[in-house]
């Protein structure tokens, strides 16, 4: 018998948003009473979503772990659908607080090979917001509102609102029912998004605070000098140069501030041999990967699909960080 092959039909199943139940949240940098609130779904939840739209029989899941020591856990996952395969590498850090670093990684490593195959590829499009956080508990305080786009509809509904619980890590916070939630007015990300014109411009006074789109509207050649000329630092450059390249690519005078980025966009990091070559280099420069992260993305456990810049812009940017350090020679 003949398993199941891809089709249309199973692609689409595939891409659909999950039911709101299923999304979590946890702070990706916190700020004081606040925290920048990213969402994420549950190993479990991928499960149960490839069993329903192909069946238990069509997939198979293989693991290699790339390092194994108390600070780092790394692992690739090899991931089978309906006959084909893609992969991804998933780690967690000591660093970051994990009590189970080998259970986060095998975790992160099937949810990133995953999205190759479209599940939760859209949640990496879902606009990040500040919202209350409570220090003391180390927690969200409230929780975003999904945008109409990101939440299925009835017929959409494949019955996986399930929130498993599974033991606390870096990666999955305390439950969040005993807090209680409230209404909050959004304020701008101050960082890299999705949509480059959604970056906030934490530089200067001129503009400080400011949506790049909204500072294109007003002031363009202010974004040229900041790219260019200012001192401001290379991860704000990089961001600003981003902006307008996308811009100009899209040949619009304005981004509107609500742009959605194409849901098939894959970023470089998620080609599985581009992102080892770019962890080895890494490695090579001597520098840390949490290290890396806060320099591209602004927070350790930060996902590099955030970084607005190339590949090589990325390198570049690492390798001018460990020269200034002292860490390799120039």
């Amino acid at each position: 018998m003949e398993g199941k092959r891809w089709t249309d039909e199973v692609r689409k199943a595939f891409k659909r948003p999950f039911p709101a139940g299923a999304i979590k949240w946890k702070a990706q940098v916190t700020r004081g009473s606040e925290a920048l609130a990213v969402a994420y779904i549950d190993a479990r939840n991928v499960m149960e979503r490839i069993d329903r739209v192909v069946g238990p029989g069509e997939w198979g899941d293989e693991y290699e772990v790339i390092t194994a020591t108390p600070e780092e856990y790394v692992v690739e996952c090899k991931l089978t659908i309906c006959g084909t395969t893609k992969a991804d590498v998933g780690d967690s850090s000591a660093s970051t607080g994990g009590r189970n670093l080998a259970k986060t990684a095998y975790s992160d490593a099937l949810k990133r090979a995953a999205v190759k195959f479209g599940i939760g590829r859209y949640l990496y499009a879902l606009p990040k917001r500040w919202v209350a956080y409570n220090a003391q508990r180390k927690q969200l305080a409230e929780i975003p509102q999904l945008p109409n786009w990101a939440i299925p509809g009835e017929e959409d509904d494949l019955g996986e609102g399930a929130q498993f619980q599974e033991q606390e890590t870096e990666e999955t916070p305390k439950p969040q029912a005993e807090v209680p939630l409230k209404p909050r007015e959004e304020k701008p990300v101050a960082g890299a998004t999705a949509n480059p014109g959604e970056y906030v411009l934490d530089y200067g006074k001129k503009h400080k605070g400011k949506t790049l789109a909204a500072i294109a509207a007003e002031d363009a050649d202010y974004l040229a000098w900041v790219a260019d000329v200012s001192n401001a630092k290379p991860p704000v450059k990089l961001a600003v140069k981003a902006f307008l390249e996308w811009k100009t690519a899209r040949g619009a005078a304005n981004v509107p501030a609500n742009a959605q980025p194409a849901m098939d966009g894959m970023h470089w990091s998620t080609d599985e041999k581009t992102r080892k070559r770019f962890f080895g280099s890494v490695h090579n420069l001597k520098v840390e990967d949490d290290e890396m992260r806060v320099l591209l993305v602004g927070d350790a456990k930060g996902h590099l699909a955030d970084y607005l810049g190339s590949v090589g812009d990325a390198l570049t940017l690492v390798r001018g960080w460990a020269v200034e350090q002292g860490r390799i020679a120039r």
